[in-house]
């Protein structure tokens, strides 16, 4: 490749933190519908970033995911 991104596009992302396990909710079936469409769009978005990340530079992002 000819340019390099600029370092901060080759960051790796920071992972969120989980909802806590001893919580409970009650959420409407459209609106859990919406969560998990946002939260799986998160998740391939995120993907999508470490296999460019890492094929500037491979082992780049080690870790749990």
């Amino acid at each position: 490749m000819k340019d390099t991104p600029p370092t901060d596009l080759l960051a790796c992302p920071a992972t969120p933190a989980p909802f806590p396990g001893d919580a409970s909710a009650t959420i409407p079936p459209a609106v859990r519908a919406a969560l998990i469409a946002l939260a799986t769009a998160y998740a391939d978005t995120r993907d999508q970033l470490l296999r460019i990340i890492r094929w500037h530079e491979p082992g780049a992002c080690e870790g749990p995911r």
